[in-house]
């Protein structure tokens, strides 16, 4: 199947466009198509190959508004097991938590902000004795905006990277982005925490590719004392921290916006193409690294949308198709996994959350510690289908002559000579053999 066609003599000897919207496609055309999922029949313009000929299909356009976010279902979820004190819900107990609100972020320490926010508030609900979150800080800003040198007073610090202002404000520090997690949470009271562990497990998502964290693969006994993060339970900075009421949490790696920076276009055809067995379904052991692909085109993520053009003749996406005729296809939108855009897998513990919306208005959230019947839902599940989640795009078909076969003809018999008694040939019935 991954073998490619070997042409002797190549020619195209028809092409034509094909130009789809998939925007409403489950009212004008099939039925179960949705906006990430379309279905078309060709019903009376079928698409057929002679002998030694090949078809082949190729990605001209294609454009998907992006409305989803970079923090989204498949990034945002960690276990969370805390032990010490009086914990609601029990000492000891793994619980898949939000640990970043899902929406878009520009920079990656509003991202750290966020997910201290969020970690402090389940923190505080599962061990009341704390109290209420009293200060936060990133600890990563705060070494940002300290110049290398004092710069107090006026004959001290970097010049003349400062303001004249008094106090001087540094213009620069000198200081390197490393982009780590680096945040503290400081409660109201003593926490009373001996024991904390987030653990981004592979079956909750990604959040460790945002938050520079170590995935855990372990979802057996042996990982429920993992931690992604080194913490510390008594902290002694920033200065004036007070240790007894402090948790900070960081990142062994730099952080990053997104953990999908593409949309796989994939089809159900039959081609020649070849994909790492990962970009298929990353739960799912093949016996090959390499396997036969699905996919189409990888389409990159921009700000406001998924966009790509081909440039000129040069065609970075295409397949061979290995049929001689095309009457149906599919073509659909996943992410680097597999899975749907936005949303869990098949086989990922999140499968609970499944609907045809990837962004937008959620329903009320899960209890701390949530109850068995807890789920992340959105108020509409239809932003695929009645939403605005749709793409458009141009495929080119062309029919392409590879060789010119050579078939073995045998030259017909001769009839017999017609029956005569000059001719000695005495035959009964007609020449053809009927009577």
């Amino acid at each position: 199947m991954a073998s490619a066609p070997r042409f002797e003599g190549q020619q195209t000897v028809n092409a034509f466009n094909l130009y789809i919207d998939s925007e409403r496609s489950n009212v004008v055309g099939d039925k179960q198509s949705k906006g990430d999922n379309v279905h078309y029949n060709f019903e009376g313009q079928t698409v057929e190959c002679r002998d030694g000929e090949v078809m082949k299909i190729s990605l001209v356009d294609f454009y998907m508004p992006n409305n989803f976010y970079n923090v989204e279902l498949k990034n945002s979820f960690a276990r969370i097991t805390i032990s010490g004190g009086v914990v609601v819900g029990g000492s000891n107990n793994p619980q898949s938590y939000t640990i970043i609100e899902r929406g878009n972020y520009y920079d990656v320490q509003d991202v750290a902000t966020n997910f201290a926010y969020t970690v402090g508030n389940i923190i505080k609900t599962l061990c009341p004795s704390g109290g209420t979150i009293h200060k936060i800080t990133n600890n990563s800003l705060v070494t940002q905006t300290t110049a290398l040198i004092d710069t107090s007073g006026t004959t001290h610090g970097i010049y003349p990277l400062i303001t004249n202002t008094s106090p001087s404000t540094p213009l620069q520090t000198g200081r390197p982005d490393k982009k780590l997690l680096d945040v503290t949470i400081q409660f109201q009271n003593a926490h009373n925490i001996t024991h904390l562990f987030i653990s981004c497990l592979t079956t909750t998502g990604e959040s460790y590719l945002l938050l520079g964290g170590e995935r855990n693969d372990d979802t057996g006994s042996g990982g429920l004392t993992h931690n992604s993060f080194l913490i510390d339970l008594a902290p002694t900075v920033p200065s004036g921290t007070t240790a007894a009421n402090s948790v900070r949490i960081r990142g062994y790696f730099p952080m990053q916006l997104t953990s999908e920076p593409h949309v796989y276009l994939r089809t159900t055809l039959g081609q020649n193409g070849l994909e790492s067995a990962i970009l298929a379904r990353d739960d799912t052991n093949y016996n090959s690294e390499i396997i036969g692909s699905d996919i189409l085109a990888k389409i990159p993520r921009n700000l406001e949308s998924f966009t790509y053009e081909a440039n000129g003749n040069t065609e970075d996406f295409f397949i061979y198709y290995q049929q001689r005729k095309l009457n149906q296809i599919r073509l659909y939108l996943t992410d680097s996994k597999g899975r749907p855009i936005g949303r869990p897998g098949v086989a990922d513990t999140l499968t609970v959350f499944g609907s045809g919306t990837a962004a937008g208005l959620e329903s009320a959230a899960p209890s701390i510690p949530p109850l068995s019947t807890d789920r992340t839902t959105f108020v509409k599940a239809t932003q695929n289908t009645q939403g605005n989640m749709y793409f458009t795009s141009t495929l080119k078909i062309q029919i392409i002559k590879k060789s010119s076969p050579t078939l073995l003809e045998t030259p017909m018999i001769p009839l017999p000579p017609f029956p005569s008694k000059a001719s000695g040939v005495v035959s009964f019935g007609d020449k053809y053999g009927k009577t």
